[in-house]
């Protein structure tokens, strides 16, 4: 398993991907897998990881091309506009791409062609591909497949940040019982979260693959179990290690918000 952790320059400190690293981290152990990483790699740097090994599962994490330009106009000086933003304006409106590094604190957007020929560089390709990312749902998912990866999952537009954590780390537990079929893992997962009852208008989860969908058995909760449920003995010291707790309370709050039952935390 590999995750690609991509926020470079001042994307930084847009992002911290502590809890969505932990849960590709506790699936690939869960599968009795270390997890490799790359961290805001070059293209160049991605490509020589990829050749080095085989990956199953590879995991892109951080910031597509439309999203990327939306938080470095806000945020980058006059400089910095002209010198990396500007010449590449012009070339996101019509297509997806991720952002890399482009070595000295230089971003690199990479479109989704691009892309797939890194992801395919080594001897075999990975077997699936998860796109956390904003607009990854039909040319980057497109391009992956057609070079040769089984399956990739990617949004469409934007996504909300926790439900997309959800989501993935659902699908990852699920599919070792879903006998590796991402068709079945994806529409485990994509129906515990449509049962929270989360707004998910105008937004939406795509997968592409070259699995046939007549040849695939859906499963259930029942099934999921038979291959999931052991017996944990829970302690003091252990406890942390199997749950995973984000809690941000929001700093103050005007009374009137709990009058209309409004959050006390950020996120819970």
């Amino acid at each position: 398993w590999l995750i690609v952790q991509s926020a470079p320059g001042r994307l930084h400190q847009e992002y911290d991907f502590r809890s969505e690293r932990e849960i590709v981290e506790r699936s690939a152990g869960a599968n009795e897998t270390a997890l490799e990483e790359a961290i805001d790699p070059t293209p160049e740097e991605l490509e020589q990881k990829m050749s080095g090994s085989a990956f199953d599962i590879v995991h892109l994490a951080g910031v597509d091309v439309h999203q990327g330009l939306e938080l470095l106009q806000a945020t980058a000086s006059a400089f910095e506009l002209k010198r990396f933003v500007l010449p590449w304006v012009h070339e996101t409106d019509h297509y997806e791409g991720y952002i890399l590094s482009g070595g000295d604190r230089v971003l690199q957007p990479i479109g989704a062609q691009w892309l797939a020929t890194l992801l395919c560089s080594g001897s075999l390709p990975p077997r699936i591909v998860t796109c956390n990312i904003y607009n990854s749902a039909y040319q980057i998912g497109k391009a992956l497949v057609a070079a040769g990866i089984e399956s990739a999952i990617g949004f469409q537009d934007t996504f909300d940040d926790q439900l997309a954590e959800e989501f993935f780390a659902t699908f990852f537990r699920v599919l070792p019982a879903a006998e590796w079929n991402s068709i079945a893992a994806f529409n485990y997962a994509w129906q515990q979260i449509r049962a929270r009852k989360s707004p998910l208008q105008g937004s939406g989860l795509v997968l592409w693959t070259t699995l046939k969908l007549e040849d695939t058995s859906l499963i259930d909760e029942a099934v999921i179990r038979q291959h999931t449920l052991t017996a944990v003995e829970l302690s003091r010291q252990n406890v942390r290690d199997l749950l995973q707790v984000d809690i941000s309370p929001i700093a103050e709050l005007n009374y009137s918000i709990l009058h209309n039952n409004g959050p006390l935390f950020r996120e819970f």
